[in-house]
């Protein structure tokens, strides 16, 4: 083949004279190109002063214009440039322009970047190709057009019959582009149509090459409906009816030959409800499921290979051993699934059935053969569900097995699948009951049984508190109040015991206990029934305590410094001040497991009330250790503000708010929030500057800030707007016979 090379613009600077090379940069100056041949454009230079050229609802500069006659081809037109650039195709005449789609692909062959565009011409037409390149970046541009007659199946009317189990050899240059498909990752490449009959079975599409794509269709070629792709095994395809006709759009990328099949595969006739089959009982069977459909489960929504069998009920419990995935069981009819409650123990479920009645069972799998096997046992436990829990009180030491239990949903779980369990009721009695459960030692279990405690509303299970794993429990149950606890495990032997204690005296605020400074409090936050919401805001937790006790003490118009120790299992603790009915936050401290220790320090103003309050968010906090004590500490001397320290040019002052109390106002008249000390300047007609070490790493936002004042101290006048601040120093001006106090 001929490579044409063209020299679009040079410059030679010879004096003053400038020389150009004619350039198609007009449509009227289109350079016209042909079918087989290859052309260069080496773009040394650009003519700036080319107009843009107004296409595509585009205004465009550095254009090369090129024309293609049209023969009834399909065209491919490959672009290399070690620049970027864009290309146009354009229909009609110079000035009365079309804008085409165009098969925009970018691939890679010997070149940095590589363009191809596909589009099927008409006899007689003329087309314009406008290349926009970059003209900063000069390179070499390599046009390349290969044609070819276009295949009689290149649109979908003219679609081919294709038979199952043939290959059949493709042209991608024989095909242009065609409508979009759901399933070809190469959307804008060229295709070609055909058309086979389903066989009611699943029909794979298999090509010789990664770059090519097939689609399936139904209805007619101008309202096509594209068909989902369906999984059997490990083999995708679709999904076909027996006698129904189906199009298929082969899409393929760049030039080459290629090749393609369609494969039968046959679906496991189990795969659908209507087709279950009986379930073997006794024996083990094995379930191929190399052949079986992937399907949405009924139940779990999961998307899995799917096999139905089914088995007809008789009163008795049914067992099914599974492999991996629970399987479905439905009772009703294939139109009307009712999903039932089933348990699961290890890799077998079991589920209660009625005589006569008949269940569906949907085994889940990922393409693998399973073995399993069926079987029904008698039904005689009693307090397997809620309604029909056996009674327990204080101090009953009952054991009892999961061994045949079902699981339960009751009212209150929406869950198709659980472990067996059992149900206990007890009558609440104003107290805290200790509800333990434990596997005998026998069973050898890792972990204990799972304790769930229900109350009832309306007759209705309300107050669900689940405790996962835990031996033991505690709750305070209301006086006559019905509650129910539901123990759940591995189908085994284990012992419940229920003990009653008496709520501790300071479980509530009006039953606080006093302590003193010479006091050191510990205890265990463990049968503490009630809580009390407060205005405290604990982490966005102050609604959800559960358990809470409560000390008291008067202030004594002293400081103390409180120190709360570690916390096991982390409880938390909260000063207040005022009544029960109407106290107020003074401050909160969480001590969780890993904190040694907390301490912060609390003026307690003469004559107030104060309340500390323990407690945890956890409604099974039996296991809550804590202690605290607290000393009284000296206050700063000038810690208000008549007592203020009286300054002199050139002191140099040591000192610290760590002692001193919250006391008297802010500027803006509220209370101040932290802890200040007092010092007094007498005016004297000059400026004042102090300045202070007081920094964090160099973090100003941690260093002191004063707040100004004038008057006297028992009549202080704001004055901070103007005390001027640079880094860490202030200065303000002093009038004579001004007393002013930085604080």
């Amino acid at each position: 083949m001929e490579v044409k090379k063209i020299l679009l613009a040079t410059w030679l600077l010879l004096g003053y004279a400038t020389l150009f090379a004619q350039l198609p940069t007009t449509c009227e100056d289109a350079m016209e190109v042909f079918c087989g041949e290859t052309y260069e454009f080496d773009i040394a230079e650009y003519d700036q002063t080319v107009p843009a050229s107004l296409v595509c609802a585009g205004n465009f500069v550095n254009p090369i214009w090129l024309k293609i006659n049209g023969t009834g081809e399909v065209m491919d037109l490959k672009l290399c440039d070690q620049s970027l650039f864009q290309v146009f195709l354009l229909s009609g005449s110079c000035g009365d322009h079309t804008c085409q789609e165009l098969n925009n692909t970018a691939v890679i062959y010997d070149c940095s970047y590589t363009y191809q565009g596909r589009f099927k011409t008409k006899l007689g037409e003329s087309y314009f190709v406008m290349v926009i390149h970059n003209a900063f970046d000069p390179g070499v541009l390599s046009l390349a057009i290969q044609c070819a007659e276009p295949a009689i199946n290149d649109e979908c009317e003219g679609a081919l019959i294709a038979a199952l189990g043939v290959t059949y050899p493709v042209s991608a240059l024989s095909a242009s582009i065609g409508p979009p498909s759901p399933h070809s990752t190469y959307s804008e490449s060229g295709d070609l149509w055909y058309i086979f009959t389903g066989s009611g079975n699943l029909v794979s599409f298999a090509s010789s090459s990664s770059l090519v794509n097939g689609s399936v269709y139904v209805g007619v070629c101008d309202q096509l409906i594209s068909l989902d792709q369906s999984t059997i095994g490990y083999q995708g395809g679709y999904l076909t009816e027996l006698g129904k006709n189906y199009y298929l759009q082969v899409r393929m990328y760049g030039t080459e030959e290629h090749s393609f099949t369609l494969t039968e595969h046959l679906v496991a006739s189990n795969s659908y409800c209507v087709n279950a089959l009986s379930l073997p009982l006794l024996d083990t069977f094995e379930i191929d499921f190399s052949d079986a459909l992937y399907l949405q489960s009924p139940c779990n929504l999961s998307h899995l290979a799917n096999q139905w069998f089914t088995i007809m009920g008789n009163d008795s419990v049914c067992h099914v051993s599974f492999s991996l995935f629970v399987p479905d069981v439905i009772s009703g009819d294939c139109e009307n699934m009712h999903c039932e409650t089933v348990t699961v123990n290890g890799r077998e479920i079991s589920f209660l059935t009625k005589k006569n009645v008949k269940y569906f069972i949907d085994f889940l799998s990922q393409g693998s053969n399973c073995q399993h096997f069926a079987y029904f046992t008698p039904y005689s436990v009693i307090n397997d569900s809620y309604e029909s829990a056996a009674e327990i009180s204080c101090h009953d030491s009952i054991a009892a097995t999961l061994e045949g239990a079902l699981y339960d949903d009751g009212q209150y779980d929406y869950n198709l699948h659980g472990l067996p369990d059992l149900w206990y009721k007890i009558m609440g009695s104003g107290k805290f009951y200790s509800i333990e459960a434990q596997y005998l030692p026998s069973t050898n279990r890792p972990f204990e049984p799972s304790i769930d405690v229900f109350k009832t509303v309306d007759d209705r299970l309300e107050a669900h508190h689940a405790f996962p794993n835990t031996s033991t429990v505690h709750y305070f149950l209301e006086d006559q109040q019905f509650y129910y606890v539901r123990v759940s495990g591995g189908a085994d032997s284990f012992s419940i015991k229920v003990n009653c204690f008496d709520p501790v005296v300071n479980d509530e605020c009006e039953g606080a206990m006093p302590i003193s400074a010479l006091d050191s409090i510990s205890g265990v936050n463990q049968f503490s029934a009630f809580s009390t919401q407060d205005t405290c805001f604990y982490y966005g937790y102050n609604q959800d305590i559960q358990s809470d006790i409560w000390y008291q003490l008067i202030g004594d118009g002293k400081l103390y410094e409180f120190t709360f120790d570690r916390a096991y299992n982390g409880a938390y603790y909260a000063i207040y001040q005022g009544s029960c009915n109407d106290f107020g936050c003074v401050v909160y401290l969480p001590l969780y497991d890993y904190s040694e220790q907390h301490t912060t320090k609390v003026f307690l103003n003469e004559g107030v009330q104060y309340f500390i309050k323990v407690f945890n968010f956890s409604a099974n906090s039996f296991d809550q250790h804590f202690s605290f004590h607290f000393r009284e500490i000296m206050i700063a001397p000038n810690d208000q503000s008549c007592a203020a320290y009286t300054l002199h040019c050139g002191d140099i002052i040591n000192d610290s708010t760590s002692n001193a109390a919250i006391n008297e106002v802010r500027c803006d008249g509220s209370e101040a929030t932290s802890p200040g000390i007092w010092y007094k300047i007498q005016g004297n007609d000059q400026y004042y500057e102090f300045s202070s070490n007081y920094e964090v790493e160099n973090d100003l936002s941690y260093s002191l800030n004063p707040t100004l004042f004038a008057g006297s101290c028992s009549q202080l006048i704001c004055q901070s707007s103007k005390l001027y601040r640079y880094q860490n120093k202030f200065v303000f001006y002093g009038k004579g016979a001004d007393l002013l106090y930085p604080f």
